[in-house]
């Protein structure tokens, strides 16, 4: 429930568009390759699933920015802790300009 909680999050921010998408088949939406050539950035919660899409789509994971929150899955849906967690990695790395600010506005929906 982490990345749909980070999607609702931050779905009004004007500084971002935003999608979630999951790697396993069990996802209420798994992620495909429009996804990864949609987005500027991929934000994963945890290193393993940055491997997952490495093995999943070969191909475009060279051309993927794929940044990792390391986020465990111990929350559920809108959790509290785990929005101030979700907030307090995802902002220091906005801040620290490992997004940079002119590039994290992500392609709008009409492009895919």
């Amino acid at each position: 429930m982490r990345s749909p909680t980070a999607a609702s999050i931050y779905a009004a921010d004007k500084r971002f568009n935003v999608k979630s998408a999951g790697v396993d088949q069990s996802a209420e939406k798994v992620v495909k390759k429009e996804d990864l050539e949609w987005a500027d950035y991929v934000i994963t919660m945890e290193k393993e699933q940055a491997h997952k899409l490495q093995s999943m789509f070969p191909e475009q994971f060279p051309q993927t920015i794929v940044l990792s929150l390391f986020i465990p899955d111990q929350y559920q849906f809108m959790q509290p802790e785990l929005i101030e967690e979700l907030k307090s990695h995802f902002e220091y790395i906005y801040q620290a300009r490992i997004i940079p600010t002119e590039m994290a506005k992500e392609k709008d929906d009409d492009e895919m």
